[in-house]
């Protein structure tokens, strides 16, 4: 007799739909002239209007100062990001998405939400994003605790 099926374990489906989304993405960005670590970095920005300081995007996206660097120069001779000195401290360079392009990326994250939620009812969709975002907090504060001296 086979073994009951059990659901899927947690962490290898959820790199399976961030597998599965990053080859959609790599499709639909191709028309724009994006990698994906480039459409990461813009969605970054997308939630921050104020625009970030480069040494927060590398943090951010787990990568060296330079990779970042190198990124922002392509996507700023593209015309997807500004550098603008910030506002309180003009000894400090922000990077922030291009206002002709909020929209763009808008679109497009809708697109894959759209695609990927589909057939969730919106109570089902509502309780997934405050799951996963309970999971990110619950996995945010783990990486902190790692990193914070025990004595």
């Amino acid at each position: 007799m086979p073994a009951p099926q059990t659901s899927p374990q947690l962490l290898p489906l959820v790199a399976r739909i961030e597998r599965l989304a990053g080859q959609w993405l790599a499709g639909r960005l191709s028309d724009c002239g994006l990698s994906h670590a480039e459409f990461r970095l813009l969605g970054i920005l997308h939630d921050d209007p104020e625009g970030k300081m480069q040494k927060d995007l590398a943090l951010e996206l787990g990568l060296d100062a330079s990779g970042v660097s190198v990124a922002l120069k392509r996507l700023e001779e593209k015309g997807y990001v500004l550098r603008r000195r910030d506002p309180r401290d003009a000894r400090l360079v922000r990077v922030r998405l291009a206002d002709a392009h909020v929209a763009g990326i808008k679109d497009i994250v809708s697109e894959l939400e759209r695609i990927a939620t589909a057939g969730l009812d919106p109570e089902d969709n509502a309780r997934l994003r405050r799951a996963l975002v309970e999971i990110a907090r619950n996995l945010s504060r783990a990486c902190v605790d790692l990193q914070t001296p025990h004595g």
